[in-house]
């Protein structure tokens, strides 16, 4: 991370990252940092989830709320945030953690035919308590993270590979994420990911322009 320009910019990550000393990164980069709060961090974990208790708590969270509709579903998203003193002093190490302004919970249901999906989901962020904003950055993140996914399963099929001894996934993931960030560098050929794979197995010279295009 200390390698990329991250300055004036809201950096998401998932629950493996929220660590102390990515945090002291992101800040000392000058951005801001939205990081979901799970398991792995089991004390502020407990501290956020009791944070957004009602018998627990004398404040009302800022709130917001939306509804959408599409594709044979209903989608509901809430979004409470936090950054009252009492709440941040509550939590017994909040200090650890650099420019932790505010706590944030949100629940989302998917309502599809003869389904019900719900999930509660928490994180700390140094920005401030915006719902609205927050929800915004949290759902970014997901498109994100789904639309990659999506991708490097259907052109590289990383879903059906076998590869499971010592750090070869984890070397063989970062080589597909550089072939696919060189593929959307490309603008020379106007196809989907799987069929810019099957050219530069095929043409020398494609493979040579996706290469030098970086």
């Amino acid at each position: 991370m200390k390698l990329l320009d991250i300055h004036q910019t809201i950096v998401t990550i998932d629950g493996i990252g929220c660590q102390t000393d990515i945090v002291d990164t992101i800040v000392a980069q000058g951005a801001d940092y939205v990081i979901a709060v799970k398991a792995n961090q089991a004390t502020l974990f407990a501290d956020v989830q009791a944070a957004f208790e009602p018998s627990l708590r004398e404040f009302a969270p800022a709130y917001y709320k939306t509804v959408s509709k599409g594709h044979g579903r209903l989608e509901i998203r809430e979004c409470w945030a936090c950054q009252a003193q009492d709440v941040l002093d509550f939590m017994g190490e909040y200090k650890a953690w650099t420019g932790l302004h505010c706590v944030v919970k949100i629940a989302s249901e998917r309502r599809l035919a003869g389904r019900v999906e719900q999930d509660v989901r928490y994180f700390i962020s140094s920005l401030t308590a915006d719902p609205n904003r927050l929800l915004e950055v949290v759902r970014a993140h997901w498109q994100i993270e789904n639309q990659v996914h999506w991708v490097l399963d259907i052109a590289f099929r990383q879903d059906e590979n076998r590869v499971r001894k010592d750090h070869a996934p984890h070397n063989l993931a970062i080589l597909q994420h550089l072939v696919l960030n060189l593929f959307k560098q490309d603008k020379s050929l106007k196809v989907g990911v799987n069929a810019n794979r099957l050219r530069a197995g095929w043409d020398n010279a494609y493979l040579l322009n996706v290469l030098c295009s970086s």
